[in-house]
């Protein structure tokens, strides 16, 4: 379970992502990955980051064919979402 704001983050991201050529995804499931990654976000322990548990979610959801953003650039692209 998620919340709406993780889910619109989720969703903007993965967007993003897939705008910038960053991520591969299975055809038709971006849905699906949005939602996993919100999840994921949601169930966060303290000291951790955004942006590695982001990496790291994102590479463990069996819908992402191929994730090419290291840390840095979902931190640059988190970033450009807030403006």
């Amino acid at each position: 379970m998620s919340t709406p704001f993780l889910l619109a983050f989720s969703e903007a991201l993965v967007a993003r992502l897939l705008e910038e050529g960053e991520i591969e995804l299975v055809k038709g499931r971006e849905m699906r990955v949005v939602e996993w990654l919100a999840g994921r976000l949601n169930t966060a322990k303290h000291g951790q980051t955004l942006i590695s548990l982001t990496g790291d979610a994102l590479i463990q959801c069996d819908d992402v064919i191929e994730l090419w953003a290291d840390n840095a650039r979902i931190k640059e692209l988190v970033e450009d979402l807030r403006a």
